[in-house]
């Protein structure tokens, strides 16, 4: 998931999770590297669930509370 309008300046890697920020320091997108093990351990769906889930998805939205 990412920001179009933005451009990453750089990132941070947690495990298989990357956060990537633009110039000001803003975050601009995530990148979660197999993601489908991620969410089949999170939500407990079957491995065809979640592919077909991944495989349809064309947006998302992401938003964060202080």
């Amino acid at each position: 998931m990412y920001n179009p309008s933005s451009k990453s300046k750089g990132s941070v890697e947690l495990g298989n999770i990357i956060l990537d920020y633009n110039s000001k320091k803003e975050f601009r997108g995530i990148q979660i590297m197999n993601a489908s093990l991620l969410i089949r351990e999170i939500t407990g769906e079957r491995k065809d669930a979640v592919k077909n889930m991944l495989t349809g998805l064309k947006a998302c939205k992401a938003g964060a509370k202080a």
